[in-house]
């Protein structure tokens, strides 16, 4: 009699994907392929390196997944980890096409998925996502968001002095890596923020205070902040180059900010909320976009003159 230990409870007998099931894993690696294809080659390659570490973390959190199986939602935790191991794949397959000179870059290791064969990966996906009952697919890669955390000008942390200094040097390299590489995973907030806690932080705090294990370890707030505000920016800066793109075919776009205005708005966003800037403009005090301040929770969105007229008549018909 063998030794081995018996499968994980869901994985003892895979059940045969349907066609219509194939077709759904097949289409989502094709979207993430499709997506990727269309930025330009400098933008792809940059990305490349990130890829393939965040394909060895996601890899590895399903083979510790499928180890040691905790209790909770099993359907959702098999689809969310081999789905973005799926996804990643494709991404770098796609890298690979557009810049093949960064292929040498992109060496993975799948531990649970030992072939590296694409139609390979998506065999073994779908057998799985038939195996728990279908439903949803994993979550869509947030590309865009990596691709801008990848540019170092695109972080606020370089455009505050005191947050320059504090995250200089291999601090700030750590922090972008470890920001880019959750995002490719498909991490929630609370994952990334993990992240920056594992890596530590600087060695100084507020009013240069030492901290030998590191900030973010001392003071967990600081990784919290960080993460929302530089995720809260990317997704601004995502909807600002959509509605340029879209400016392009519809003249006469503006951009609007729009704020949550409830009891924790700030006196700031209170007065930016509604306003309006020219696509390439800027708001009042010389703000560029959300956020306005570490935490803030404002989204900036397109939006033309004609339509607060037709606003107000709604206002005044109900």
């Amino acid at each position: 009699m063998s030794g081995a230990a018996p499968p994980p409870p869901g994985l003892e007998a895979p059940r045969r994907a349907s066609r219509h099931q194939v077709a759904d894993v097949v289409a989502m690696v094709r979207d993430t392929s499709a997506r990727l294809a269309a930025w330009p080659e400098h933008a792809a390659a940059g990305l490349a390196p990130y890829l393939a570490a965040a394909q060895r973390d996601v890899a590895k959190a399903l083979n510790d997944w499928v180890t040691n199986i905790p209790d909770g939602n099993l359907r959702f935790t098999a689809q969310r980890y081999a789905g973005t191991l799926l996804q990643l794949q494709g991404a770098r397959a796609a890298v690979a096409r557009l810049a093949p000179e960064t292929a040498g870059q992109m060496a993975g290791v799948y531990p649970l998925m030992a072939r590296d064969s694409l139609e390979a990966m998506r065999s073994e996906y779908a057998r799985m996502y038939a195996t728990f009952g279908g439903g949803q697919l994993a979550p869509r890669l947030d590309l865009d968001t990596a691709r801008i955390v990848t540019d170092r000008e695109n972080l606020l942390i370089s455009r505050f002095e005191s947050s320059a200094q504090r995250y200089a040097g291999q601090v700030f390299a750590d922090i972008q890596g470890e920001l880019v590489k959750g995002i490719l995973a498909n991490e929630t907030y609370s994952e990334l923020i993990e992240r920056l806690v594992r890596i530590g932080g600087p060695a100084t705090g507020a009013a240069g205070e030492v901290i030998a294990e590191g900030l973010f370890k001392r003071y967990r707030y600081w990784a919290h902040r960080l993460v929302r505000t530089e995720l809260q920016h990317a997704a601004n800066l995502t909807l600002d180059e959509g509605i340029r793109r879209l400016a392009l075919i519809t003249p006469g776009l503006e951009r609007r900010w729009d704020a949550s205005v409830d009891g924790r708005i700030c006196a700031l966003c209170f007065e930016l909320d509604g306003t309006t800037a020219p696509i390439d403009g800027f708001f009042a005090d010389g703000i560029e976009t959300a956020p306005a301040h570490p935490n803030c929770r404002c989204r900036v969105g397109a939006w033309r003159p004609e339509w607060s007229t037709y606003l107000e008549w709604m206002r005044e018909v109900q």
